[in-house]
């Protein structure tokens, strides 16, 4: 079975855990869910993240990822200077980094994780998904914070500033 055929599998049996029906892995090798998350956890736009996977084009690979700021013009060079020394999470599951998207009119923040695996079982993606949540908790609370106090920068979520 192809990484996509089980990240698909994984995905079907996930999505009634978070409560959201999750797509299959499109052709362009990606899906997006979104998790309902409680207040307590921390502070997000709607109480809701959107989380997108894409499977890398070799079926080796794959990355969860999720907007955190979106810049309508080019901030200051203070703020990528901050931005690259914020300390990406490091946990035995891997490593919560930042990534700048170009999305049309603006441009996007994601924070990432990235993984190449031959095979992925439901347990197992539990446990990335969760690598993943945990270190982007702080982060999120992180680039608000920087959001704030910089130009053209626009959080996506508020984070425990607000």
């Amino acid at each position: 079975m192809s990484l996509r055929d089980e990240l698909n599998a994984v995905l079907a049996g996930f999505g009634p855990e978070i409560r959201f029906n999750i797509p299959p892995i499109n052709d362009a090798g990606m899906s997006r869910f979104i998790v309902k998350v409680p207040a307590e956890l921390t502070v997000l736009h709607d109480r809701q993240l959107v989380v997108d996977v894409r499977l890398a084009e070799l079926d080796d690979a794959f990355t969860l990822s999720t907007p955190v700021a979106a810049l309508k013009q080019t901030p200051d060079a203070g703020f990528f200077e901050a931005l690259l020394r914020v300390p990406a999470d490091d946990s035995a599951m891997g490593r919560v980094g930042l990534a700048l998207y170009d999305a049309g009119d603006y441009d996007v923040i994601q924070a990432q994780m990235h993984w190449v695996l031959e095979s992925i079982n439901g347990e197992q993606f539990r446990a990335l998904y969760s690598a993943f949540f945990v270190g982007l908790v702080s982060l999120i609370d992180e680039i608000a914070d920087m959001a704030r106090q910089t130009r053209y920068v626009t959080p996506i979520h508020p984070g425990r500033g607000d």
